[in-house]
């Protein structure tokens, strides 16, 4: 009988068999059954026996059957999951056949089953593929010829979707450009590691855009589509740090599971970059602003005010129309005392500055332009730090101060002037041989009331004063050359009562009365009857008591009358009740 010849392929590692022993047929198991048929195959070659031995494949078993792979200790969603299905015989031994009956489920946590590709390598393995589209723990049962694989159905943890930094991308005009004061946008678009979009939101970044000094502003809008909207606002103008990190996983070591609890940060794609920015548009630029005037040229003296014009620019060139504009300025004497300043905003949108020398010298003046979202931080404008030079003029605490209206005395009233010589003198205490100096003279009368001070400049260096003092009682002179005292003002004096001219004047008046005939000729003494009637302009009239009409010889009457208050009376000199020649007259009294 003549049958297909099979030659079996006889593993080395198998017993050899001996032609000549005949075959050993006491089988105990299964394991004995292929054994027997080699011995048995050989001696019957050995022996010429036609003889033809056909083997029947082995049969895949599950219980010696392995599998293993990345697909069977975790997984994510939408991305393809795979493992590998090694067929065993019953002895534990490799196949090195396919055409077994593999079937292979994959169960998500809803029970619904995830479509998986079961791939023949023809050689007793097998490849086996699957995508989950669902978080959660999935079973993936593996059954070979009706008998499942050992240590299967295998649970495999799923994760949502997880962002892959190197595939993350970000892109928009705020990594490209962007200046101060200003938002810059960018978007952030995540992928997993197959560099598919995220479908939804819910990722964690970590975005700094670091400057040279101060952070700016971030902030991270989620649109739940996989992408982030960023925008952040720079505080300086310069070089910015950009950096956008993703949390994500740990990645493990070969052969560990994910642990879903350790993740870390990581920089997307193309991150971190370095970006210039400018200054705002509208911005005074430190680079472009000026300043001009003797309190940065110099040429100004120590008893003026050293005053400059500030000038504020933008980045194009253009006057700075901001309202405010944070300049500073920092000036220090020669002996490197810092001076008190003032800045004042004019109409035309310029700043006035000025500060008091207090020597004549070289001075160091700085101006500056502060960052208005961080004071701290400041540039120079353009020229500064300046060094003008200051000439020697008046300093006021040495001048000398002289006279009653300043130091008082006996002959001070309040009917005559206070007079008083300002003489001005330089910071060595030397005299000034010129004029042109304004002092600011105020003098308080002992109610604290103004009064006015007369100040002529003699054009020598010296200044002659002089006030009115209105009534006695203690005055104050205080006298200010640009806001510093001079000599030692103020000055306490005392003003005595003195006598008015104005004020004094006779209080007993005469006149006489000659009496005449109807002819003019003279008359009898004694025969006329005279009377006076005074009225002050107030329409007071003196009492009769205070009016004295005396016969003298001769025909003549003296009239004799005194008045209580100064003014201008109305005199009646009656006869018969009727006014003589000349009658009524004002007499000023």
């Amino acid at each position: 009988m003549t049958e297909e010849q099979v030659q079996p392929q006889i593993n080395p590692e198998e017993p050899q068999v001996n032609p000549d022993e005949p075959p050993n047929f006491n089988i105990e198991s299964e394991a004995d059954v292929e054994p027997l048929v080699l011995q048995l195959k050989a001696f019957l070659e050995k022996h010429d026996l036609d003889v033809s031995v056909k083997f029947k494949p082995k049969k895949m078993r599950g219980s010696t059957s392995l599998v293993d792979g990345d697909g069977l200790k975790t997984g994510e969603v939408n991305i393809p999951a795979d493992f590998k299905i090694t067929g065993k015989d019953n002895n534990g031994k490799d196949l090195g056949h396919g055409g077994d009956d593999v079937k292979v489920k994959v169960i998500d946590p809803q029970g619904n089953e995830v479509p998986c590709e079961v791939k023949d390598n023809g050689d007793g393995t097998y490849d086996v593929g699957y995508t989950p589209v669902v978080p959660g723990m999935h079973k993936i049962e593996v059954v070979v010829n009706d008998e499942p694989v050992e240590n299967t159905p295998v649970d495999v943890l799923v994760f949502d979707e997880i962002p892959d930094a190197l595939n993350c991308t970000a892109e928009g005009e705020g990594l490209e450009n962007a200046e101060t004061k200003t938002p810059a946008p960018f978007k952030i678009v995540t992928r997993n590691r197959a560099g598919e979009q995220l479908k939804k939101g819910g990722q964690k970044f970590n975005v700094t855009v670091q400057g040279p000094t101060i952070a700016a502003e971030v902030t991270v809008k989620d649109n739940e589509d996989g992408t982030y909207d960023v925008e952040y606002v720079a505080k300086e103008p310069g070089k910015h740090h950009i950096d956008v990190q993703v949390e994500t996983p740990v990645t493990p070591s070969e052969g560990e599971k994910i642990n879903p609890d350790n993740k870390e940060m990581k920089s997307i794609k193309n991150m971190p970059i370095d970006l210039e920015v400018k200054l705002n548009h509208e911005d005074a630029d430190p680079a472009q602003c000026w300043a001009e005037g003797p309190g940065v040229e110099g040429g100004c003296k120590t008893c003026d005010m050293a005053e400059f014009i500030i000038h504020a620019v933008n980045p194009s060139g253009e006057p700075c129309t901001l309202e405010t504009v944070p300049f500073d300025v920092c000036v220090t004497d020669p002996d490197d005392e810092e001076l008190e300043t003032k800045i004042e905003k004019k109409d035309d949108g310029t700043y006035h500055a000025e500060y008091k020398p207090t020597k004549p010298g070289k001075y160091n003046v700085e101006v500056i332009l502060r960052n208005p979202e961080v004071p701290s931080n400041f540039e120079h404008i353009k020229g500064s730090p300046f060094t003008p030079e200051i000439l020697p003029g008046i300093t006021a605490g040495n001048c000398v101060v002289s006279g009653p209206g300043v130091d008082g005395g006996e002959e001070l009233d309040d009917c005559n002037d206070a007079e008083f010589v300002i003489t001005a003198k330089d910071y060595n205490g030397d005299p000034i041989k010129e004029g042109g100096a304004k002092f600011d003279i105020k003098v308080h009368d002992p109610n604290g009331d103004d009064l006015e001070c007369e100040c002529v400049d003699n054009n020598d260096g010296t200044y002659s004063c002089k006030y009115a003092p209105e009534f006695p009682g203690d005055y104050t002179v205080d006298i200010k050359l640009n806001g510093d005292k001079v000599g030692k003002a103020p000055y306490e004096v005392c003003v005595g009562e003195g006598v008015d001219n104005q004020k004094s004047g006779v209080d007993c008046f005469q006149f006489t009365i000659l009496a005449k005939s109807k002819r003019g000729g003279p008359v009898k003494p004694g025969n006329a009857k005279f009377s006076v009637k005074i009225i002050h302009e107030n329409g007071t009239e003196i009492p009769q008591e205070n009016i004295d009409i005396k016969n003298l010889k001769e025909a003549k009457y003296r009239v004799t009358y005194k008045v209580s208050e100064h003014g201008d009376y109305t005199i009646h000199c009656l006869l018969n009740n009727r006014d003589i020649k000349g009658s009524p007259w004002v007499q000023q009294c």
